[in-house]
């Protein structure tokens, strides 16, 4: 519009929508109902059933492996990418994350929960069996695609978006990376013993603002939270 007085293409003198607030649109928050997550759960636990190599979701238990991992670690898509087969400690049950995948650059080990842990070293001990290398990307699905170590190919972004997105189409629900994130964040927060500080720092934010971004409240929600301080406060 002020181009447009300033050409006098339009009669105005003055812009009419100086004075005009927008108040800008609430974002989605973008997490995964546990619904529909065992939709998807469910869908390659059956698939795994009757698969054969040239499917794209083969092997189905590598898929579930790295749901899992993303489901319970809240790691970044980036970050996932960027852990070798060697970077599974056992002695303590962690895993080590590389700065090369972090956003904020800087490397740290994170705990992991006895059953995703135990699908880890599965899956180490799978990649072991065909001779892969201790520095190879731990998530590969071309390691499974193709046996020949001459022909290793790294797996990228794209190929792990489109499993996630034929997973979406195939279950009807929408599926990413990145809402894992979002959930773990929230349901943390739901437990009794939520701790913001300690989201923060699974979920590697440096501010904890970026935290509370993550974290999704529910009318359920405030409603127990209501109840607690009326109980506490007869």
């Amino acid at each position: 519009m002020a181009f447009a007085i300033e050409q006098k293409i339009v009669v105005h003198k003055t812009n009419p929508f100086n004075q005009m607030l927008i108040k800008p649109g609430k974002k989605e928050k973008k997490i995964i109902t546990s619904s529909d997550l065992d939709i998807c759960i469910n869908f390659l636990e059956n698939k795994s059933n009757n698969e054969s190599i040239k499917d794209f979701f083969y092997p189905c238990q590598f898929w579930l492996t790295l749901i899992k991992v993303l489901q319970y670690t809240g790691i970044r898509r980036n970050q996932l990418l960027h852990i070798q087969i060697r970077d599974i400690n056992e002695a303590n049950k962690t895993l080590f994350l590389r700065e090369e995948g972090s956003k904020n650059f800087y490397e740290r080990e994170i705990p992991v929960i006895d059953d995703v842990f135990n699908e880890l070293i599965r899956l180490k001990q799978q990649l072991l069996r065909l001779n892969r290398k201790p520095t190879m990307q731990l998530f590969n699905i071309y390691h499974f695609k193709n046996n020949k170590c001459g022909n290793y190919k790294e797996m990228n972004f794209d190929r792990i978006s489109a499993f996630f997105q034929r997973l979406s189409v195939a279950c009807g629900v929408r599926v990413t990376p990145h809402r894992f994130r979002h959930t773990l964040a929230t349901n943390l927060m739901k437990s009794p013993d939520r701790n913001v500080t300690l989201v923060k720092e699974l979920l590697g934010h440096s501010s904890i603002t970026t935290t509370l971004e993550y974290i999704v409240t529910d009318q359920e929600q405030l409603r127990s939270c209501l109840n607690n301080y009326y109980r506490c406060n007869d």
